[in-house]
């Protein structure tokens, strides 16, 4: 798929619990990875003079958090040579069953 628009300036920030786009360093380049803030990484990942773009944040964790702290717990496994060094996936694979949306 193609990817999508960087979305930036609508009011969300990337505060704890927050689901956002992940992307390369093309500003608009994010496609069907994504992430969710553990923390509130909103100086470091909003856009800002030292920020650069920033990252497009689309959701939030309203229930289950516990799942997703167990998610960022869980044993992982590096993959050379597709990740950069230190980054992995968890193993075995999460799979996200349910995902709501709403307004």
């Amino acid at each position: 798929n193609a990817a999508i628009a960087l979305e930036v300036g609508k009011g969300l920030s990337n505060t704890q619990w927050t689901i956002a786009m992940a992307r390369s360093s093309d500003p608009a380049s994010a496609t069907s990875q994504f992430y969710v803030n553990l923390v509130d990484n909103s100086s470091s990942l909003d856009p800002g003079p030292l920020n650069g773009a920033g990252y497009a944040v689309f959701g939030s964790v309203t229930t289950g958090t516990s799942v997703v702290t167990s998610v960022a717990g869980a044993p992982c496994s590096e993959i050379p040579f597709f990740l950069p060094s230190g980054e992995c996936t968890p193993s075995p694979n999460v799979v996200v069953t349910t995902a709501v949306q709403s307004q």
